[in-house]
C-alpha cells in the first residue's frame, strides 16, 4: 500500500488539504484544540485510511518570524532576551529557531511556534496515525523566493492568507498577515525595515493583479507563488549558526493562544521533524543490558510455565482417552478391540464432504501495462534513460515525452483506478535507490491510452 503524501496549510481556525500542489485544495477544515484530532481522522479517511505523510505549513496567524540584530555576540539568553521584548509567546526549547543570518551585524533570524499548536499537532497527528514529516512556517517558504536577489525585496503573497514581507536572500526581516489596506501594511513594513535595519526595498515580488501602491520606479516581478510547491520540494539547509530545532511534544492543551495580527513572523531555517511522541528509551549499552535482562527473564518463565503446561496436557489427555474408551465400548460403537473380541461393524458409512478447488493467485505480468515516461528536469535524456531502467525490469510498452514544466523533483506517478499493486511496485522498486517517489491521489482516466504516467524530476 502506497502512502499518501499530503501538505497541510494550518491558519488559526483551518487546515488546507492539498494533494496535487499545482491545483485548488481538496479539502478545507475547521479545528480548535479539541477538535484536532478529528480534523486530521477526516483527512485520513478522504484518502481511504492510507498511510498519509504529510508537510506542515503553519499560516502567518500561527507563527512568529522576523530578524533582530544582537550587540556584544550573539548567544542564544541574548537571542531569549531580545524576542521576549516584541513576541508574546513563551520561549522553551521545543518551540523556537533561530540562526545568524550576518555575524559582523550580529543580525539574527528567530521563528517561534506556539507550544500549544506544536503539541497539540503532535497529540493529534499520532492518534490520527498521520505522519508529519516537517513543519514551515508561511514566511520562511515565501522568503525563499529572494534567495537569487542580492538586493531586499517586498513580497505580496495572496493565497490562503494575504501575506507582505520583507526579505532578503532567503530570510525574513518582518512579515504579516493582512485583511485590508495592503498598501499601508507594505508602507508600515517599509519604514519598519528602514528604521531597524537601514534598508530600502527597490523592487516587489508578487502574485497578484491589483495595483497594491508601491512606488513606480520599482522593479515589479509578476509571479506565481506557490508555497505549496515550495514546501514540497524545498530541502532545507541547515546553517552553522543554528540553535536546535523545533520539536513538537506529545501531550495536548486546552486552547492555542490568539495572536495579534500584525505581529512581525518570520520561519526556521530547517524543517521541523515530528519525533516519536510519548516514549523515552534508553540508549547505548545501557539500553542493551536492560534488553538482554528482561530477555532472560522472560526466556526462564517460559521454560517454567512450559513444564507445568505440558504436565498438566498429559493427564488431561490420559483422563480425556480414558472416558472415551469407556463410553464407545458401552455402545458397542469400538473400531478397534483388544484380541479375542469381535470388532464392531459400523452400519452406516460417513457422508463425504465436498472438496473445494482453490482459486490460483493470478499473476501480474508487467509487460501487460502500458507506460508513459515523462522529463520533468529539462535535462535531455532523462526520460529516455528511467524508461530503459523500467525496461530491464519487466515493462515492455513505454513512451517517452516532456511534462509541463521542469521544476519537478523525484518521482511523480499517476495510474488509472484499480491498478494492481504489483505494477506500483514494480516501478517504486526499480527506481527508488535514485529518486523520492509519491504516487497522485487522483487517476488518469479510464480511457487513457496509458496505464501509468511517470514523471521524472530532479534528483
Amino acid at each position: 500500500m502506497f502512502s499518501k503524501n499530503l501538505v497541510l496549510y494550518v491558519t488559526q481556525h483551518k487546515i488546507y488539504v492539498f494533494d496535487n500542489v499545482f491545483k485548488e485544495k481538496d479539502l478545507e477544515l475547521d479545528w480548535d484544540s479539541d477538535s484536532l484530532v478529528k480534523a486530521l481522522q477526516a483527512v485520513k479517511k478522504k484518502y481511504q485510511n492510507r498511510a498519509v505523510k504529510a508537510k506542515v505549513i503553519v499560516g502567518e496567524d500561527l507563527s512568529y518570524v522576523c530578524c533582530v540584530d544582537i550587540s556584544g555576540g550573539v548567544d542564544g539568553k541574548k537571542v531569549i532576551a531580545k524576542a521576549s521584548g516584541f513576541i508574546p509567546e513563551e520561549l522553551v526549547s521545543e518551540n523556537y529557531s533561530w540562526k545568524v543570518v550576518d555575524a559582523k551585524l550580529g543580525r539574527v533570524q528567530l521563528a517561534v511556534i506556539p507550544q500549544s499548536f506544536l503539541n497539540n499537532i503532535s497529540f493529534a497527528a499520532k492518534q490520527a496515525r498521520v505522519e508529519i514529516d516537517s513543519i514551515a512556517p508561511i514566511s520562511l517558504l515565501l522568503a525563499t523566493e529572494t534567495e537569487g536577489y542580492k538586493q531586499p525585496q517586498v513580497i505580496v503573497y495572496t493565497g490562503v492568507e494575504t501575506i507582505a514581507a520583507v526579505a532578503f536572500r532567503g530570510n525574513v526581516l518582518f512579515s504579516t498577515k493582512v485583511a485590508d489596506n495592503l498598501s499601508e501594511k507594505i508602507q508600515l513594513l517599509l519604514e519598519l525595515v528602514l528604521t531597524k535595519f537601514s534598508i530600502k526595498p527597490s523592487s516587489i515580488i508578487f502574485n497578484i493583479d491589483k495595483e497594491v501602491g508601491f512606488p513606480s520606479k520599482w522593479e515589479k516581478i509578476n509571479r506565481n507563488l506557490n508555497p505549496m510547491v515550495t514546501v514540497k520540494k524545498k530541502k532545507v539547509k541547515k546553517s552553522q549558526d543554528t540553535h536546535e530545532e523545533i520539536v513538537p511534544v506529545a501531550e495536548p492543551v486546552a486552547t492555542a493562544p490568539a495572536l495579534t495580527e500584525t505581529q512581525p513572523v518570520e520561519a526556521p531555517a530547517a524543517s521541523v521533524e515530528t519525533p516519536s511522541v510519548g516514549v523515552v528509551e534508553p540508549s547505548g549499552e545501557v539500553a542493551q543490558e536492560e534488553a538482554e535482562k528482561v530477555e532472560e527473564k522472560e526466556d526462564s518463565g517460559k521454560i517454567v510455565i512450559s513444564k507445568k503446561v505440558f504436565l498438566v496436557g498429559v493427564f488431561l489427555v490420559i483422563i480425556i482417552l480414558a472416558a472415551g474408551y469407556a463410553f464407545l465400548r458401552s455402545k458397542g460403537m469400538l473400531i478397534f478391540q483388544p484380541s479375542g473380541e469381535p470388532q464392531a461393524e459400523l452400519t452406516e458409512a460417513p457422508e463425504e464432504s465436498p472438496t473445494s478447488t482453490p482459486t490460483p493467485d493470478v499473476e501480474v505480468s508487467l509487460k501487460d501495462y502500458k507506460l508513459q515516461v515523462l522529463n520533468g528536469t529539462g535535462i535531455v535524456g532523462v526520460a529516455q534513460t528511467v524508461a530503459d531502467e523500467l525496461v530491464e525490469n519487466g515493462f515492455e510498452e513505454t513512451d517517452i515525452g516532456n511534462a509541463d514544466d521542469y521544476t519537478y523533483e523525484g518521482i511523480d506517478i499517476e495510474a488509472k483506478e484499480g491498478l494492481p499493486d504489483e505494477v506500483l511496485e514494480g516501478i517504486t522498486e526499480t527506481l527508488a535507490d535514485d529518486y523520492d517517489i509519491s504516487v497522485s491521489g487522483e487517476y488518469l482516466a479510464a480511457d487513457s491510452e496509458y496505464d501509468v504516467v511517470v514523471i521524472v524530476g530532479k534528483k
